[in-house]
């Protein structure tokens, strides 16, 4: 049987039915392809700003973490430094020679500073920078009026680029601020990393401190970001969605210092960052008639995606290697304590500064307690609970822990609350540890050899003046015996006898100037008066008083720079200061001219007095420069120049005194120039002198 047929006409609707439902589902398909692209366009766009916008947010937390971490290295070097200054009496020289071990043993320190209540240097390391008087002024100010404990200062207020100065302020014990000291922090290895950001991602990268002020601009152009309101928003709540969505042409990262007034600005331009998907955009609308073309455009979405996720996940490790290298350098291990809980999250670093293998259970906060040396349990925990209780901005110590192998480590340990609740007691407390444990020892060191310096010095000096004052009675009872032996005896001594009894009585007067200048230096330490502002120009004009005769007879001509500013000192030994230096130009001048001794001063350093003695006699040998500042040193035989080879060694204990240097330039047969540094008087020393 064959089968009927269908009418040709029936066909032919079912045919056109076919194909218009053919068309219309094709239409429907096409609307519903485009309307899938347009929306998977849309989520692609909003999915790469919120991409960008977290990792804009991560990469500015970075910048203020690794900022705050360069911050606390640069306050462990201030207070090193302040401890090095204010605790021990120190020249200037071996005080900057501590300061650079400071700053060279921290990462990221690059030099360090100790100004006193005035502003003037008391020490600098080697590297330390000139710095305008204002800007230091502007530090000191912050600390002494304001009561301000630690500051911060972007290095653009001193006149550097690339710099942060972290400033630690320093109080008596009767709460008198005694000085400050500034650690110079290196922001250089930021920018590298800023550098290395815009190659990516066309990224602006800038650190402010919380009040606005601008850190540094690490990498890009000027922030779109104004820094009125970024201090706003820090009141505010920073959200990915706020960042993303926002019409600026930039998304917009910012990373807040949990512990420090540090605020990290990353800005990700956002015509850059969008190209791609303004390309994959203008594709699929072409292609959104096409399935095979929609399902390309989707599948290149999807890898493009994909491929950013990735490099974001890298980005976010190498981010966190980072951080965690930064850490490892500085030896520094961050805690988090959850007060309400009573538990506490130990960075792992605290387990090598205990001497546990890695991988131990931290402890918890009762157990580190425990651990703590019994001297300083008491004090960290009364410390620690007052910043609890909101009684402190930042929480501060320094303790001893147990150690393992039975030892002690000693920890500096600073945090902050992050969290408080309406009463101002903490929730959430911060911090950083960092071992000391060698520099506690360095300093203990120290101190002990000091101590030791100091009695044997005490010692000796108190020797000196028992002996001296002891031998001069039986000197002169052997003086007036061979003076009266001469008068009486003479006519019956023989002629070798009287020359025997006459060079007795020379060693016996050559002995009692020795003796007499022994005992005023031994005096120069133990009787000295207390410092004063001493006028300079004063003291030159009774030093040249008391050796008018002396230069009268050696024809001398004496220069003076008139108007020399005054100096902290004794007044008594800076006029003999003078007076030996001067003296010493009249002995040792030339035999074939007259002496010509020149007095001069400069200014050469903030807050001292460069003096200079200059002559144009026989001169010193390079040699013998240090030489001549020793006791009993004498160049000479006492046939050509007379003395007791204690002049010099006098001027450089009077200059250690008053915490100066003292030293040579000379050319044989020609002269030489001694050079005298000294303390200018403060402000409050020469109106006291006034009054």
């Amino acid at each position: 049987m064959i089968p009927a047929q269908p009418a040709p006409g029936q066909t032919g609707r079912w045919s056109r039915r076919l194909s218009g439902g053919a068309v219309v589902v094709a239409l429907v398909l096409v609307v519903a392809i485009m309307a899938v692209g347009i929306l998977l366009l849309q989520r692609e766009r909003a999915s790469i700003l919120r991409l960008a916008a977290a990792n804009a947010d991560h990469l500015a937390r970075q910048v203020a973490a690794e900022t705050a971490t360069l911050t606390l290295l640069g306050d462990v070097a201030a207070l090193a430094a302040a401890a090095s200054a204010f605790d021990h009496a120190h020249s200037a020289t071996r005080l900057g020679a501590e300061l650079e071990t400071t700053a060279v043993g921290l990462p990221g320190v690059r030099a360090a500073a100790v100004y006193d209540a005035s502003g003037a240097v008391l020490g600098a390391s080697r590297r330390y920078p000139a710095l305008a008087a204002g800007a230091i002024h502007g530090i000191l100010a912050a600390h002494r009026d304001g009561w301000q404990e630690m500051g911060l200062t972007p290095g653009g207020s001193l006149g550097l680029d690339g710099v942060l100065a972290v400033s630690r302020a320093r109080w008596s014990d009767d709460g008198g601020f005694v000085g400050f000291a500034v650690a110079i922090v290196d922001l250089g290895r930021l920018a590298d990393w800023a550098r290395e950001q815009r190659a990516v991602r066309a990224a602006a990268v800038a650190v402010y401190l919380s009040d606005g002020r601008l850190l540094a601009r690490l990498e890009g152009d000027e922030p779109h970001t104004s820094a009125a309101s970024l201090v706003a928003g820090l009141g505010e709540r920073w959200t990915v969605e706020g960042h993303a969505q926002g019409a600026g042409p930039v998304v917009t990262g910012v990373g807040i210092a949990r512990d420090l007034p540090v605020v990290g600005l990353v800005e990700i331009d956002k015509a850059d960052l969008l190209a791609p998907w303004r390309r994959t955009a203008i594709m699929g609308v072409s292609a959104a008639a096409l399935l095979f073309a929609a399902a390309l455009l989707f599948l290149a979405v999807y890898v493009r995606a994909e491929r950013s996720r990735a490099a974001a996940d890298r980005s976010l490790r190498l981010s966190e290697e980072r951080l965690a290298a930064a850490l490892d350098n500085g030896n520094l291990s961050l805690w988090d304590w959850s007060v309400d809980r009573g538990e506490v999250l130990f960075g792992d670093r605290l387990a090598a500064m205990l001497g546990r293998p890695a991988g131990d259970p931290p402890p918890s906060v009762d157990e580190f307690r425990a651990l703590m040396h019994p001297d300083d349990r008491e004090a960290v925990v009364a410390a620690i609970d007052a910043h609890v209780r909101g009684e402190t901005e930042v929480y501060a110590a320094h303790f001893r822990v147990a150690r393992a192998d039975g030892g002690w480590a000693w920890i500096a340990d600073r945090g902050r609350a992050v969290d408080r609740r309406p009463d101002g007691t903490a929730r959430r407390v911060i911090g950083v540890h960092a071992d000391i444990t060698a520099l506690k020892e360095a300093e203990g060191a120290l101190q002990e050899k000091s101590r030791a310096l100091a009695d044997s010095n005490r010692e000796l000096e108190q020797f000196a003046y028992i002996a001296s004052h002891d031998l001069q009675e039986p000197l002169r009872m052997v003086s007036s015996f061979l003076s009266l032996l001469l008068r009486r005896e003479g006519a019956r001594l023989t002629d070798e006898g009287r020359s025997f009894a006459e060079t007795a009585m020379d060693g016996a007067k050559r002995m009692s100037r020795l003796i007499h200048d022994l005992l005023d230096y031994s005096r120069i330490g133990t009787r000295g008066a207390a410092f004063e502002a001493v006028e300079t120009s004063e003291a030159v004009a009774e030093a040249l008083a008391n050796l008018k005769m002396a230069a009268t007879d050696a024809g001398a001509v004496l220069e003076v720079q008139p108007d020399a500013p005054a100096v902290l000192g004794d007044h008594g030994q800076i006029v003999r200061l003078v007076q030996n230096l001067v003296g010493n130009a009249l002995k040792y001048r030339a035999p074939d001219r007259p002496p010509h001794v020149r007095i001069g001063w400069s200014r050469d350093a903030p807050g001292r007095l460069h003096l200079a003695v200059a002559d144009n006699g026989i001169g010193i040998a390079a040699e013998h420069h240090e030489t001549v500042f020793q006791i009993f040193s004498r160049l000479h035989s006492g046939s050509e120049y007379e003395g007791t080879g204690i002049g010099l060694a006098v001027c450089r204990r009077i200059v250690d005194r008053h915490g100066g240097r003292i030293w040579i330039d000379s050319v044989p047969g020609q002269g030489s120039t001694f050079h005298v540094d000294l303390p200018l008087a403060t402000a409050k020393a020469r109106s006291t002198a006034a009054e």
